[in-house]
């Protein structure tokens, strides 16, 4: 059987046609929301988080959350603060219309304890019956300023086989085995071995902030002008080294490079940079106007160091290029309040007085 088509009745036939598909289309292409069935359960925790700073969050919530009406007048962002939950933000709630129903959206800001690795908080859905949803969740409070921040050791570990308890983490260093560290305070200096989990007393109690590891001695000062070396081996003794031919105020930071102690010394007339041989003899000095505290240096001879900043600023990591003895870019520091600092194969770690971990962080995230 064959089909005869008149060119031109026929194609008047299939216009109106064309024309509703192409119509449908359109509208297609311009909605770009995938609606949900009427039937399914709002799912509530559709929102985002960001760190926005050390201890701040924002939530947002974009055409995620499917409401058949318009119900829900408000949305609060709650924090935990010791066990409580305290209300930061309240956003009034805004809907994007679509013909089956709305999406909700809305935007919180708000801060979280300083202490929290991972925050607690809550978003409340408030409709205006005077019925609520409550969505409790937590987030990872070590993004910003820089991603692949983790956290290597928990101080409650450090702690384990001690009297310490909520301890803060002055200074500290790292070797295959174990991890050296000294207290804030009138504390003295433990030996955490990986082995054993557990930590003991290796210096006893004393006055001072800073220590590091060369080779196989540990050096550390004492009241900021006393510089004592003792071999990490059974029954060792220690040995003061004399720093009597150098006028300084204080002793402001403590790292070894190249088989070198590098020793930063806080003066009035100018700070700089103490370099000595493994007993203690001066070999130079490097002048360094930075008012900064704790070293950590690479590999490659990048040293780096803590500059406090303003009140409300984020605190500084100075980069000095030891072999070029020229400084480089400052960078955001990674912790917000940070005490120890001390670099190992390709990371940084670093303390925070306002968080009980160590956490560390790819070298690399501090390449210009």
């Amino acid at each position: 059987m064959s089909h005869h088509f008149n060119s031109g009745e026929d194609m008047k036939c299939y216009v109106p046609l064309i024309l509703c598909i192409f119509v449908l289309l359109s509208a297609c292409s311009e909605n770009t929301f995938s609606v949900p069935p009427a039937e399914e359960t709002p799912k509530w925790n559709a929102f985002n988080v960001t760190q926005t700073y050390y201890d701040s969050l924002q939530v947002t919530s974009e055409n995620r959350i499917f409401l058949p009406d318009r119900s829900v007048q408000s949305v609060v962002l709650l924090t935990e603060v010791f066990g409580q939950y305290v209300g930061r933000d309240t956003a009034v709630a805004t809907y994007v219309a679509t013909n089956r129903g709305y999406f909700l959206n809305y935007s919180l800001k708000g801060k979280v304890s300083n202490r929290d690795v991972d925050a607690a908080f809550r978003i409340r859905y408030e409709d205006a019956d005077g019925s609520i949803a409550v969505v409790d969740t937590s987030e990872y409070m070590l993004d910003y300023p820089y991603k692949d921040v983790e956290v290597y050791i928990s101080v409650l570990s450090l702690e384990s086989g001690t009297t310490l308890r909520q301890t803060d983490i002055q200074d500290f260093d790292l070797t295959l085995n174990s991890i050296l560290f000294h207290p804030l305070g009138q504390a003295g200096i433990y030996d955490y071995r990986y082995s054993e989990l557990r930590s003991e007393e290796l210096v006893g109690a004393f006055s001072g902030n800073y220590m590091t590891i060369l080779q196989d001695h540990l050096y550390y000062e004492i009241v900021g002008i006393r510089l004592f070396k003792l071999a990490l081996q059974a029954g060792a003794q220690e040995q003061e080294i004399d720093l009597s031919s150098l006028s300084f105020r204080s002793i402001a930071g403590l790292a070894g490079w190249q088989d070198k102690l590098f020793i930063l010394f806080d003066e009035p007339s100018g700070n700089f940079l103490g370099v000595f041989d493994q007993d203690g003899i001066l070999l130079e000095t490097i002048d360094f106007p930075r008012y900064c505290f704790h070293l950590a240096i690479s590999s490659n001879g990048i040293l780096y160091t803590n500059f406090y900043t303003d009140l409300f600023e984020p605190e500084l990591l100075v980069r000095f290029n030891l072999n070029s003895e020229t400084f480089l870019e400052d960078k955001i520091h990674p912790g917000y309040s940070p005490n120890g600092i001390r670099v190992w194969g390709d990371r940084l770690f670093f303390t925070d007085y306002q968080k009980p971990i160590i956490a560390s962080m790819p070298l690399s995230a501090l390449d210009d």
